[in-house]
Order: structure tokens, then C-alpha cells, then sequence
């Protein structure tokens, strides 16, 4: 009766060390959202080079999308009412050079950045660390009729080696449109200052 999930963990790089997770910081979370309510989920067909210029992602596969509510032309995912939208994204990446790579992901709406959306997927690129998954959750809210949403990577190393790709096994997107019953708190920080220090 129903199927069974597992959270699987995997250590990708070749040094020997072992590593552990730690207790009281690591968890799963479920929802069980209503059937009524209206998705979208997308992903890529093949994978795609990230460069130092901010571009879409491909999402050329629709696995879901709620007809009435997003429709989907090219990398461009329009959103046709204005709303609140929860919004969950993953960017896998792959590099096969020996230099560090710092890819970024973020969302867009109408070509604007929205604020609080960017994630970082970093590579060693040493000890065979060569993969990253940049990833997201978060929601946003449209304030006009058919505002575009896109999801978009960018290399910030200036250094040009073989290959820096996503991964499209690794890479997708969804879209949940939210009641409008329920209230929502969402926060950022705005301003630089915030000094990141050892202590906990």
C-alpha cells in the first residue's frame, strides 16, 4: 500500500578520509499536498555548458503542468496569474578540470532577478570532487498577469577549462501555486555587514 521513500547519501570524491554526518543537523521534511492544487515540473533533456554570462537553463521536458495556470514556451515558464508560488529548483553540475569552479543558479521573473533565489554549487576539483548541486526552495510571488519565470546558471570562475555542464539527471524544476487561504512569512537580509565568523 504506497510506495517507500528513502533519503540515500552518497560521497562522490576519491579521498580515502571518512566522513560523517552530524547528529541534530540533518533531516527530511513531507508534505502531502492537496491534488486540487496546480503544478508544474519541468527538466532538461541533455546537459549544457555553464558560462562566465548568465543563460536558462533548458527545461525542454515537461513532466506536469497545470493547463489553466503555467504554460511553457522555449526555457520561458509563464505564470498567467498574479500569485504566490512555491518554488523548488536543483542544478547539477560537472566539471572535468583541475581549477576550483564556483557555479550559481538563480530564478528570474520577467527577466529581474528575485531576491533571495541564488544558490552556489562549488567544486574542489581535486580528489576526484568534480560535482556540485546547487539548490533552492522558496517562494515567490507574481504581482501581474503572465509574468515569465526562468531558472538560470552562471560560471563565476573566468578560467575556461574542457567541460563545466549541468547535469540533466540532476537538474529540474517545480512550481506549486499556492491557496490563497493560508499566510506566508518570507524573509531576506537586503544590506551588506554581517560578519561570518567560527563562532556558532
Amino acid at each position: 500500500p504506497g510506495d517507500n521513500l528513502s533519503l540515500v547519501v552518497q560521497k562522490t570524491d576519491s579521498n580515502s578520509a571518512t566522513m560523517q554526518r552530524t547528529p541534530n543537523r540533518s533531516g527530511i521534511n513531507i508534505l502531502k499536498l492537496d491534488d486540487s492544487w496546480s503544478y508544474a515540473r519541468l527538466r532538461p533533456a541533455n546537459n549544457q555548458a555553464i558560462t562566465t554570462s548568465w543563460a536558462n537553463v533548458d527545461l525542454w521536458v515537461v513532466d506536469e503542468l497545470g493547463s489553466s495556470d503555467f504554460w511553457v514556451t522555449g526555457n520561458d515558464i509563464t505564470l498567467s496569474t498574479p500569485w504566490k508560488y512555491l518554488v523548488t529548483y536543483s542544478v547539477g553540475t560537472q566539471t572535468t578540470w583541475t581549477d576550483r569552479t564556483n557555479n550559481e543558479a538563480r530564478l528570474t521573473l520577467n527577466g529581474v532577478e528575485i531576491e533571495a533565489t541564488r544558490s552556489t554549487a562549488y567544486a574542489r576539483a581535486q580528489n576526484g570532487s568534480f560535482t556540485g548541486i546547487a539548490s533552492y526552495i522558496w517562494i515567490i510571488e507574481s504581482s501581474a498577469s503572465n509574468q515569465v519565470l526562468n531558472l538560470e546558471v552562471v560560471r563565476e570562475s573566468s578560467l575556461q577549462g574542457t567541460t563545466n555542464n549541468t547535469v540533466p539527471w540532476k537538474t529540474w524544476i517545480t512550481i506549486t501555486k499556492l491557496p490563497d487561504s493560508t499566510d506566508y512569512v518570507r524573509l531576506w537580509e537586503a544590506w551588506w555587514g554581517q560578519d561570518i565568523s567560527t563562532a556558532s
